[in-house]
């Protein structure tokens, strides 16, 4: 999307340590996007009350250690932007913006484009590495729309995450004996019997993740960390070539994962040109 890029402001390869408890430093390149270097200081200034370092706005996007991250602003908030530089596999675009007072991070856009890259987990170590990110930084939740379209899962995928939304009244009004008390996503995502109801007739969803502390969203996600890991937990390596396991800590315990329901969704005022609100793991 940038042709030129002004500055890089990622961290070097002796520079990884956790500077923020329960957060690994991504190696991903991190640039200003043309002209902008002033602006997103003078935002990240007034949004955080303080410059970010380059590893933190990687962090606010779960950026692996190969992307490239492109920051920018937007209608008074942060646009942060990754991809992968050498086989494009995937993109995202990230908006970060204050809202009554708290810090929201709308995941706009994720899509891994590359068939063999899907269903490998790769969604969900970007989603956990910037929820550690997120909640380091003070993040009070962070928003998607839950699409569902050919190309996309994420009325599923974000849910299974801990995302949540309210019903719409006609899928309440379908709902089968068992689950005619659901109210919103949460409510189905936590039986069996929902999660197969809702992988068939599940729509396009505006899902939001609570990151307060025991939250029902964090509560999910740990949940769905155990089922994908083992009670004891383990390393899992962001991208499947780093099999030594040298990435962070998101998976080292589910139940100390940094990861619930807050039932506000909130239009996006952002105007650059987007990405589909879309994820395809």
């Amino acid at each position: 999307m940038v042709q030129s890029k002004t500055v890089q402001t990622g961290a070097s390869s002796g520079d990884q340590t956790r500077c923020d408890p329960g957060v690994t430093r991504s190696r991903a390149e991190v640039v200003f996007m043309p002209g902008e270097r002033p602006s997103v200081e003078e935002t990240s200034e007034r949004l955080f009350g303080r410059k970010l370092a380059g590893w933190q706005y990687a962090a606010l996007a779960g950026a692996p250690d190969d992307a490239l991250v492109e920051v920018g602003t937007d209608a008074g908030g942060l646009y942060i932007e990754i991809s992968q530089t050498a086989a494009g596999s995937y993109c995202g675009v990230f908006l970060l913006h204050r809202t009554k007072g708290q810090l929201v991070v709308s995941n706009d856009a994720l899509r891994i484009h590359r068939q063999s890259m899907q269903r490998r987990g790769l969604g969900l170590r970007i989603f956990a590495r910037q929820l550690d990110g997120a909640i380091a930084l003070g993040v009070g939740r962070i928003e998607t729309v839950a699409g569902r379209r050919e190309s996309e899962n994420g009325y599923y995928t974000w849910p299974r995450f801990g995302f949540d939304g309210w019903l719409p009244l006609a899928m309440r009004l379908i709902l089968p004996s068992g689950l005619e008390e659901a109210r919103t996503v949460l409510d189905l995502m936590e039986l069996e019997v929902g999660r197969r109801w809702w992988k068939q007739h599940g729509v396009t969803l505006k899902v939001v993740f609570d990151t307060r502390p025991r939250s029902r969203s964090r509560r999910a996600f740990e949940r769905y960390l155990l089922s994908k890991l083992g009670p004891r937990g383990k390393r899992v390596p962001l991208q499947p070539s780093e099999a030594n396991g040298k990435i962070g800590k998101w998976a080292r315990a589910a139940g100390k994962c940094h990861l619930h329901q807050h039932m506000q969704s909130q239009q996006s005022a952002f105007t650059r040109p987007l990405l589909s609100p879309s994820l395809r793991l």
